[in-house]
Parts: C-alpha cells; sequence; structure tokens
C-alpha cells in the first residue's frame, strides 16, 4: 500500500510542532506523493540486525560451483558452441572454468566454436565499419589469452588452433580503434589506451615475428609507463576505474610483471578496493556507473589476484565478502544479463588465478583516508604534450585518451568512515577529489547499516551532482567564479582540498575536510564528519565568504522516501531497495533519521528531483536551507546528525475512526531522543537519548573553548560519551584537559590531550 500522502503529513507535522511553533513548516516542492512503499516493511521477519548477509567459507570450488549449468553462460549452454556473436569470447569465457575443471573434451570444442563465431562477427563489423575498424579492446584480448593458456595446459591447443589464433588476434590489433574514429595508438593512463596498449604488448610478445611486432612493442611500453610512472590512474569512478583495471590486471598477469601487484606504490592502489567496499562486500557507485554493486565481480576479480601475487589474505578476504553479497543477491543478478553476466565473468578469472592457500585475513577494522594522483584534462593533444614525453606527432596518432592525465601530486581521495568487518557493521564513503568531474568534494557516497543502503550517488558525468553535500546557489548570479587557470586544461575550476584533522578510534572517527574555491565560489567549506561506530554521525560544514551575494544554502540529502515522520527540521528517509540495471537489489528495511539543528531563518525542503532523469531511482532531495545575501567573512554553520535504525511503530487494533491517532502509532520515532542543546558558529553540543536508559553527548568545538551545556562541561576539541543508567560505558576526547558530565570528572588531566577508554 502506498502511503504518506500530504494529508497524513500535515496531520502528524500539527502534533509534532507544538513545541517548536517559532520553526517554519517544511515545504513540499513536487507532487505530494512522497514514493512511500508499502507498510510491511514493518513487519520484517526477521529483522534487518538479524538477516545479515550470510558468510560461507570460499574456496575455487565456490567460484566454479557459482557458474551453474543453468547459467546462460555455463557449460550447458556453450556445450553446442552458441553463436553469441560479438559477445562471444566474453560469454563463453565462463564455461571455461567447467572446462578446467573436468576437461571435457565436447566442451572444449563448443567453446572454441563460439570463439570463431566471434571471430566472424568482429570481421563483419569491421567490413562494414571500414577504417573505423573495432572496439574490442577492454575485454577481449586479454580474455582470448587466458583460453589459449588453459587450453594449452590441457594439451588440447592444435596447430590449427594456434594458427587461427594467431590471424585473428594480429588482426585484431591492426583493425583496433578504441574511440571509434580513424585514430589509433592512444596515449594516457585512461581504459581505452591501456586496454590498446596491453594488447598489443601480448601480440608482440606472443608473436615476435609479426611485421609490426617491434613497433607495437615500443608503443605498448610508452603507453605502460603512462600510467606506470603514476602508480595509478585518472578515474574517480566506478565503471572505467574497474575498466581500467581489467586489462591492468589480468595483463600484468599474462605479460609476467608481478611488480604491478607488489610494489609499494602500486599496494595503495589495490588497498583501495578494500577500504572503499563495505563491511558487508558491496561496491559503492560513484561517478558514471551501472547502479549499486554493479561492479562487484571486476572487483573481485583484482582483488584475488592481487592476493595471489602479494600473498596478503586481506585482498582475500575482502574479495569473499564481495563473493558472499554476489551469492546474497544471486536471484536478482539472474534478471539482468549485464549483472548475471559481469558477476560471473569476474568469478571466473578469479577461479583461474586465486590461490587456496593464501588464509583470508580481516583488514584494519578502522577507517581510512585514501589519496590518489592529481587527475588533469588537457586541452587536447597540445596539452598533453606539456606532460607527457615521446607523442607521436602523427595527428591520427598518440591523441590523449578522454584527454585525461596524471600528475605526481597526491591529493585527497575518498575518506572511508568504518566501524569494522562485522557484517552488518556501519559504514559511509565520502568523496575528497577535486578533479575529475562528478566533482561532489565532502559529499556521502554511500551510507550502509546492515547492509542496507540509505543513499545513492547518480549515474553522472556533470560537473557536479551536489550529492549529500552543502549545495550553494547564487541566485543574484553576480558571484565570481574561481576559474581554472591552467592554459594547458580544460578544467572548470580548481579546488584545493586538506584534511587537518584525522583522528580514528575504537568507539569514533573525527575529520575534517578543508576546501578553497568550494565548486567554484570565492568561499571556503570546513565539513566535519564525527562519526560514531555502529551509532551514528554527525555532520557540521562551516562556509566563509570571500565577496557577498545573494545566496540559497544548505546541506542536501538524496533518498526515495520522506516520511511518514517529518518534523520542522528533521525527517525520516529510506530507500525502499538500490538500483542496478533497473533490478531491485536485496536489502533489510531500514531507516535513517536526517535531524538537523534548528534554526528559525531555516526551512526543511523536500524536492521532487524526477526532472531530473537520472534521479528517477533516487527521487527525492531533503534540504536545510537559508537564504540571504552572505557576508565575507562571516561563518555560516550547518549542523545535522544521521541515525539509522530498524524501522517501527506502534501496533495497534482498533475499528473505530479517530479512535487512534496518527501520532500514537508513530510519533517522533528516532528523533524523540535526539536534541541539539546549543549549535553556534564555533560550537555544537548534542544528547542522544534511546532505549535501555541510555544517553549519547556529542561535542564539536574545534577552538577548544569553555563548554557549558546542560549537565556537560569541556574543554575538548571534540567528545563523545555513551552512558547507560547514568553510567559512562564509553568516552572519546580530542584535545581535552577536563570533561564533567552531572558534575563527575571523566576526564582531568594537566595538560590537552587525546582520550579513550
Amino acid at each position: 500500500m502506498r502511503i504518506a500522502l500530504l494529508c497524513c503529513l500535515s496531520l502528524l507535522l500539527a502534533s509534532i510542532t507544538k513545541s517548536a511553533e517559532t520553526l517554519p513548516e517544511p515545504q513540499f516542492i513536487g507532487p505530494t506523493n512522497r514514493f512511500m512503499e508499502d507498510a510491511t516493511r514493518y513487519m520484517a521477519d526477521p529483522p534487518a540486525d538479524k538477516a545479515l548477509v550470510p558468510q560461507v567459507k570460499v574456496t575455487r570450488q565456490s567460484y566454479r560451483d557459482f557458474i551453474t549449468d543453468a547459467s546462460q553462460y555455463g557449460p550447458v549452454a556453450i556445450k553446442d558452441g552458441p553463436d553469441r556473436g560479438v559477445y562471444g569470447v566474453r560469454h563463453a569465457f565462463p564455461a571455461l572454468v567447467h572446462y578446467d575443471a573436468t576437461a571435457d573434451k565436447v566442451l572444449g570444442e563448443g567453446i572454441k566454436k563460439t570463439l570463431r563465431y566471434a571471430e566472424k562477427a568482429v570481421r563483419a563489423w569491421v567490413a562494414k565499419n571500414g577504417e573505423k575498424g573495432h572496439e574490442y579492446y577492454m575485454f577481449e584480448p586479454t580474455l582470448l589469452c587466458m583460453y589459449r593458456a588453459v587450453f594449452m595446459r590441457h594439451n588440447n591447443w592444435s596447430a590449427e588452433d594456434e594458427a587461427w589464433f594467431k590471424v585473428y588476434f594480429l588482426w585484431l590489433n591492426r583493425t583496433v580503434h578504441v574511440w571509434g574514429g580513424v585514430e589509433d595508438y592512444w596515449r594516457g593512463p585512461m581504459h581505452r589506451a591501456t586496454g590498446e596498449g596491453i594488447m598489443k604488448l601480448l601480440a608482440a610478445t606472443m608473436y615476435p615475428d609479426a611485421p609490426e611486432a617491434a613497433e607495437w612493442k615500443r608503443y605498448g611500453e610508452i603507453q605502460w609507463n603512462d600510467w606506470w610512472a603514476f602508480r595509478d590512474n585518472p578515474i574517480n569512478d566506478i565503471n572505467y576505474y574497474h575498466g581500467q583495471i581489467f586489462p591492468m590486471a589480468l595483463g600484468a598477469h599474462l605479460l609476467k610483471r608481478p611488480e604491478v601487484f607488489t610494489d609499494p606504490g602500486m599496494r595503495k592502489f589495490w588497498d583501495r578496493l578494500i577500504d572503499m567496499t563495505t563491511p558487508d562486500g558491496a561496491v559503492v557507485p560513484f561517478g558514471p556507473s551501472w547502479g549499486w554493486n554493479s561492479h562487484a565481480g571486476e572487483r573481485l576479480m583484482a582483488l584475488e589476484i592481487a592476493a595471489a601475487y602479494t600473498r596478503d589474505g586481506r585482498y582475500r578476504f575482502v574479495a569473499h565478502r564481495i563473493f558472499n553479497q554476489l551469492l546474497y543477491q544471486a536471484d536478482t543478478l539472474k534478471g539482468n544479463h549485464m549483472l548475471d553476466h559481469f558477476s560471473q565473468l569476474g568469478v571466473a578469472v578469479a577461479y583461474f588465478i586465486a590461490d587456496d592457500t593464501i588464509v583470508p585475513v580481516t583488514p584494519s577494522p578502522g577507517s581510512a583516508l585514501l589519496t590518489h594522483k592529481e587527475t588533469l584534462r588537457v586541452k587536447g593533444k597540445a596539452g598533453g604534450a606539456k606532460y607527457l614525453p615521446n607523442l607521436d606527432p602523427d595527428p591520427l596518432k598518440a591523441n590523449i585518451d578522454c584527454a585525461l592525465l596524471c600528475t605526481q601530486t597526491e591529493l585527497p581521495f575518498k575518506l572511508c568512515l568504518r566501524s569494522g568487518w562485522n557484517p552488518g557493521d556501519m559504514y559511509m564513503l565520502v568523496d575528497l577529489f577535486p578533479r575529475h568531474e562528478p566533482m561532489n568534494v565532502t559529499g556521502i557516497l554511500g551510507f550502509t547499516r546492515y547492509n542496507a543502503p540509505f543513499t545513492c550517488s547518480v549515474n553522472s558525468k556533470g560537473l557536479t551532482d551536489w550529492l549529500n553535500m552543502l549545495k550553494v546557489e547564487d541566485l543574484s548570479g553576480t558571484a565570481s567564479v574561481i576559474t581554472n587557470p591552467n592554459p594547458d586544461t580544460v578544467d572548470a575550476y580548481y579546488m584545493d582540498v586538506t584534511v587537518p584533522a584525522f583522528a580514528d578510534l575504537k568507539a569514533a572517527t573525527y575529520a575534517a575536510v578543508d576546501v578553497r574555491d568550494y565548486n567554484g565560489f570565492p568561499m571556503t567549506l570546513r565539513r566535519e564528519f564525527f562519526f560514531i561506530k555502529n551509532r551514528f554521525v554527525v555532520v557540521r560544514d562551516t562556509a566563509t565568504f570571500r565577496e557577498a551575494f545573494l545566496a540559497r544554502l544548505g546541506p542536501t540529502w538524496a533518498t526515495q522516501n520522506v516520511g511518514m515522520q517529518v518534523g520542522p527540521h528533521w525527517a525520516n528517509t529510506y530507500l525502499s531497495a538500490q538500483v542496478s540495471f533497473n533490478q531491485k537489489m536485496k536489502q533489510p528495511p531500514m531507516d535513517l533519521l536526517v535531524y538537523h539543528a534548528p534554526k528559525s531563518d531555516r526551512r526543511l525542503q523536500i524536492l521532487d528531483e524526477t526532472a531530473d532523469v537520472r534521479r528517477l531511482d533516487m527521487p527525492l532531495s531533503l534540504r536545510y536551507v537559508w537564504q540571504g545575501v552572505v557576508q565575507p567573512g562571516q561563518p555560516y554553520a550547518f549542523t545535522h546528525l544521521m541515525m539509522p535504525d530498524i524501522p517501527r511503530r506502534k501496533s495497534f487494533f482498533n475499528t473505530m475512526p479517530g479512535g487512534v491517532s496518527l501520532q500514537e502509532v508513530a510519533g517522533q520515532y528516532i528523533a524523540a531522543g535526539v536534541t541539539a542543546l546549543l549549535d553556534t558558529p564555533e560550537r555544537s553540543v548534542w544528547r542522544v537519548r534511546s532505549a535501555g536508559n541510555r544517553e549519547e553527548w556529542v561535542v564539536l568545538n574545534a577552538t577548544g573553548a569553555a563548554v557549558d551545556t546542560d549537565s556537560l562541561r569541556t574543554d575538548a576539541r571534540q567528545a563523545y560519551v555513551d552512558t547507560v543508567n547514568g553510567k559512562v560505558t564509553r568516552v572519546v576526547a580530542l584535545g581535552a584537559s577536563y570533561l564533567t558530565l552531572t558534575g563527575l570528572d571523566i576526564v582531568r588531566q594537566a595538560e590537552r590531550g587525546d582520550i579513550e577508554r
């Protein structure tokens, strides 16, 4: 049953705003229907905290079993050698796992037959496309070499097979045009150039007698260094990021270059895949993507290869978490051929390279601050020449793939706020990267608890999406735009991002991020995160402008549903389900309270965003906005708390109209226990009361000045105190010399310092 029509919301609002009549009522911008779903979400059995993703032991046999006889990419479907057209190389690869395990010659011949159909289809494509050739650079070249290696290992690769393969593979290299135009020999560290460079290196290595072998090897080594020199790629999304990883990782394996995995600089590259994976094994999307967890197979594959070469069990641990998430989503995956295929493809590659002698090891349970080499989008080949050596002067060669390059400058990339690696642990991924659109610096890309996401980015190549960040609008049209001063690049603007504070403790993580020239505005933003592990997070924005203009600003939150509890400065939100390739992903019901420190000059807005069709799966934005002329040098502070909880409402049985009120059934819910005791431009103090006579206190006080609020006194710059029945169970105090609660000393020391106990 679809609920939460505006009339219901107005009844609830009337009852919960009596104590806050000085605050403006929420403003609904768009249709009155709030996309609320069936009320059975309140009846989930078991509830989210008891419905965790099952964790089974994972081996290479598990990967084989994942590719079932019923799969359209499995041994039964491929045994007769079906014609899968240009997709045949990818489609038949999962069946190769079963061939490797059984040496079934009939299956082997069926696979070879499908490969020859694929060749026929690609040749027909090139015949039609003429000098623009084909674009099979990302998956097919390395996979073809894997087929060859497996059949050779089984002594099932005849002279005829080798002759066919050589002719076809060399022809693929001669006719590849990765951008679908007449240009070739692309340069730079992006996925297309990487794919072309590696396929030519493979051809030159296998067939040094080919007329072009020397030329291909020279080009391949130069292109290899376009990313190897930086031990990085320029990508700030999950689609192209994994697209570059596929030929790079599998190519390094085939070319016998273990340094791609063992080099200290590359270890940082692979470690990112650990830190950006949720405790439940999900891949959080950002930038161009296919949706929630859409690139799980490719990430699993990369982690198993990294584990095999480094013998680092952390990579296997996370690969196995991802695999268990795939098992959990198995029925959903079958509903879309892309999800189904790419999951099986990644698992199949992992089967061939995974090493079961490596014992999975739990990674660090703490939060992490990731860095990335700076990315520049250059002004064509001329701009690229300022950064890359040895560019071929031929106008049809050595063009810069996506016009993207790396420099040796290290920049903040992602903030990974983690409660641990137990299934269901709370996790948040924050974007910090100030280069390569979409630039959502300080934006929350993903937030999960008990495997339930609370938000998701859109599939975007926009300059910015203002995703879960402080949104700033110039209503006057007079604000200066801080543009990019580099004449060799076409980036719209550059931001300077620093992380002046990052402290990870057992109970909490505190981080402060400073952004100058925030999204091109003449301003500086500080966003603080106080992540209380497995409880909630407090986010604080302080914006300081360098010039006056009429502005609207405030934090925004992307969601699917708002309500049914909505107050003047807070709202309950949730996702009905995450979406990937139009498939409803499996997840338990969970709610997220978004609670803003109340201000009489601000207003809660609920916006329907579906005019932007990219937002159809994430249709609503929740904003708390201030509007006016910003004054130079004056800080504008916004603080909000986000707290997950299991959906609940009071049960009732009453047949009389009006016998039970909506307020009695729904109430303020999570919000009832939350109070912002103090919120000024300098500091913010919160108290959260919940069941079991639990009371938690949060202090954000960057200056370290004395705080005296209610029964709490401290000079801590940041503090968290957890009490049950009046007894302190946990305390975190950063930069504190004293902290007292209800007159009792919790912290007392001669000099300021950090304390956790």
